[in-house]
């Protein structure tokens, strides 16, 4: 649920406002209005234009931000999966990325990428 939140944040007003946006209010429930000023917190935290934006989509709902360390971790793993839809090795992944080669296994076994894991290594041997 929270990657599609992201998802949908960084569609709607940008990567680099949706980060901005987490840093401020991540980890907390952020009730969003359904008009904006640009004295409110949030046009003072993204802009005026972008919060506009999320009142659109948002406006009238309560949203669970997670924080921004998680999503950080959301896109490392998100990028982990399509590199290795990619072709890259788990090896590699592992260098490219800093972690295990373990705990790129769960990172793919946990975004549904097990069974294409386990063939792969089953066509090497």
């Amino acid at each position: 649920m929270a990657l599609k939140i992201l998802d949908d944040l960084v569609d709607f007003i940008g990567h680099q406002h949706a980060i901005e946006l987490l840093r401020a209010w991540g980890g907390r429930r952020l009730k969003v209005p359904t008009e904006i000023g640009q004295d409110h917190p949030l046009a003072m935290t993204i802009g005026l234009d972008s919060a506009k934006v999320m009142a659109t989509y948002y406006g009238g709902t309560e949203l669970y931000l997670p924080a921004e360390r998680n999503f950080l971790i959301d896109l490392r793993n998100a990028a982990i999966v399509a590199k290795f839809k990619g072709g890259s090795s788990i090896t590699k992944l592992s260098e490219d990325f800093g972690v295990s080669r373990r705990h790129v296994h769960t990172i793919l076994d946990a975004l549904g990428q097990g069974e294409n894991r386990k063939a792969r290594v089953a066509t090497r041997t």
